[in-house]
């Protein structure tokens, strides 16, 4: 399994738990580090007006299935009181500012709205880590597969030379 489909399938099991806690069936979202946008197409689908947010360089940014807006990581481009859900799964580790980030979720989020943010814990450190790496030789050598199907492809493309492999021996 690829890692970005190993991603998706851990992404639909933490939005299936956050649309149990939004409380509404309709409303405005705001998903902050949307990532790929795989979340904010299922939270779409689910009946919700999503707006999508990333950095432009996050590391997702070429693997896209969503329209997310480009922002600058500090302030979030939307009017005061905008949204019903701010959402956001992984992301408030990574903010180095994150009490004046917080200040800035509570800005656009609706006096009766809802934050919610999916953060991992030391146990899912853990469990993750557990299964990262006994998976790591299995991916190693599947790299090495694909390398080698790639490059017994690429001589198989490639015409055979006429001449023999070994020159005629002679005197025997």
């Amino acid at each position: 399994m690829r890692d970005i489909e190993f991603l998706h399938l851990i992404r639909k099991y933490e939005i299936d738990a956050v649309i149990s806690m939004m409380e509404i069936k309709h409303g405005h979202v705001l998903e902050i580090g949307a990532g790929t946008g795989f979340q904010a197409e299922l939270l779409t689908k689910a009946g919700y007006e999503v707006t999508a947010i990333d950095l432009e360089e996050s590391n997702y940014f070429t693997n896209r299935i969503f329209p997310i807006q480009n922002y600058d990581g500090q302030h979030l481009p939307f009017p005061d009181a905008w949204f019903d859900v701010v959402f956001s799964s992984n992301v408030l580790e990574h903010i180095p500012h994150v009490y004046a980030f917080q200040k800035e979720i509570q800005r656009v989020l609706k006096p009766d709205g809802r934050a919610i943010h999916v953060v991992p814990s030391a146990t899912w450190r853990l469990w993750t880590s557990l299964v990262h790496y006994p998976n790591l030789p299995k991916r190693i050598f599947s790299k090495i597969r694909e390398i080698k199907t790639h490059d017994q492809t690429q001589l198989e493309r490639k015409p055979m030379s006429k001449k023999p492999f070994f020159p005629k021996l002679q005197g025997f």
